[in-house]
């Protein structure tokens, strides 16, 4: 798998540091009260003068920290659709002052001696600018960086995570906090989609990994706090799965071989963002939803086992699901493991030991429901079968076969129905020879 490799800045060797100038700013000094802001629109771009801009008024405000600066090669600022690789660190910080990032002489950031309470550590994201794959605080504040820029973004939760919360080693963010974030804009990216599809992949792989980060460290068991981050979750991997989708179906693959390794990397990244769609449904407990994207999955590929295991065990938790149907997704996936992986094995035995607790289920209910319906029935079978087994005696120990094998005619009525037929030969032979034997008769 082929990945966009960055090297920070200030992990550069010290020959190549000489081409570079540090553009340094310096914290104020968090007791001082006649605090200066500066409004910024979006034609603005923010340099490094140490003053916090707002963005959205007070409620997202941002400052650059450092610049770092190639000779010869000046800042570039960055538009709406500009692709830019970023690392990205985020923290609780209930105000602005909260930045935890001073600088020394040397334009070094040290610790202000206070603990920040980090939630998230990022590194290499590829980000399209105005597309809503980072959250609207990061994003607006990349929108007003330069290329090698380091910035603070401080924002209200409306703009960050909102009701929902983030759990991180011993870090735990709280609904509606506030939170600040730490944006090293590395460089530009340029678009070769034209050329070929590595950017295209590149951007879909941010995107699941966006995605991934969300489905990990954001879900909680109360829906009305992960709901919206779940979402946005589902929302990137359907993106990531189009444009594979897109590409594959493209010209440029209808033109390479099927071993192609950008064309294999392509449909592995489509069936890793639907299979990862049908999870995120099992984990919200949304299972009818989770069946039907895992149909799309099978649609992809008919033998994938984990979309078939995911498709099993949507069906068998499915209240709308019926008992045949989560048997023939179960029996589906068992034609297809392969038992050599001991995690596909114990989930598959899992999905057993689920599917007799539903058909027990079943069972249970249909007796609440229909019991005294069910028991009537049964004495009727019992009956007939009875009746039948009676029928069939008789018939076995009857001499005379009939072709009718279940006929309850008895030996009398079949040797007066044999006289009878006897009696009528007779009268009609008679009747022949009185006819034959009287000459000038008329018939």
């Amino acid at each position: 798998m082929v990945e966009i490799e960055a090297v920070p800045q200030e992990e550069e060797k010290e020959e190549e540091k000489k081409d570079t100038v540090v553009v340094e700013t310096t914290d104020k000094d968090e007791e001082e009260t006649n605090e200066t802001t500066t409004t910024t629109t979006p034609s603005d771009t923010i340099t490094g003068n140490g003053e916090w801009k707002e963005l959205m008024g007070k409620d997202l405000m941002m400052k650059v920290v450092s610049t770092n600066r190639t000779a010869g090669k000046e800042p570039e600022p960055i538009e709406p659709q500009d692709a830019v690789l970023v690392n990205i660190e985020g923290w609780i910080a209930e105000s602005h002052k909260d930045d935890f990032c001073m600088t020394d002489k040397d334009g070094n950031e040290k610790d202000n001696k206070k603990k920040k309470l980090v939630f998230q550590r990022s590194k290499s994201w590829l980000i399209v600018v105005g597309e809503g794959d980072v959250l609207p605080a990061i994003e607006m504040g990349i929108r007003f960086m330069e290329t090698g820029q380091t910035a603070l973004v401080w924002s209200h939760s409306k703009y960050a995570m909102g009701p929902g919360t983030r759990t991180i080693e011993s870090v735990t963010v709280p609904p509606h906090s506030n939170v600040m974030y730490r944006i090293q804009l590395l460089q530009k990216v340029m678009d070769t989609s034209r050329l070929n599809p590595y950017f295209t992949i590149q951007k879909a792989l941010t995107r699941k990994k966006i995605a991934n980060d969300i489905y990990q460290f954001e879900w909680s068991s109360t829906p009305a706090t992960c709901e919206q981050a779940m979402n946005r979750s589902i929302r990137l991997y359907t993106r990531a799965a189009k444009d594979m989708e897109t590409l594959l179906q493209g010209n440029y693959f209808s033109n390479v071989e099927e071993d192609h390794p950008q064309r294999i990397e392509s449909r592995q990244l489509l069936l890793d963002s639907l299979n990862n769609i049908v999870a995120v449904h099992l984990k919200q407990k949304s299972y009818h939803k989770a069946k039907l994207a895992a149909v799309d999955v099978l649609q992809v590929d008919p033998h994938n086992l984990k979309g078939l295991l995911r498709a099993a065990k949507a069906s068998l938790l499915d209240p709308a699901s019926t008992l045949e149907e989560a048997k023939a997704a179960l029996d589906a996936a068992e034609a297809d493991i392969t038992y050599k992986h001991p995690d596909e094995e114990q989930q598959l035995q899992r999905l057993k030991v689920l599917f007799k607790k539903k058909q027990h289920q079943y069972k249970t209910t249909t007796r609440a429901m229909f019991g005294n319906k069910l028991q009537n029935n049964n004495n009727n079978n019992n009956n007939n079968a009875n009746k039948s087994k009676e029928d069939t005696e008789n018939t076995e120990n009857d001499d005379d076969k009939d072709d009718v094998p279940n006929s309850s005619s008895t030996t009398t009525e079949r040797r007066n129905k044999t006289n009878k037929n006897n009696s009528d030969a007779t009268t009609t032979t008679t009747t022949t020879t009185t006819t034959t034997l009287t000459p000038g008769s008329t018939v």
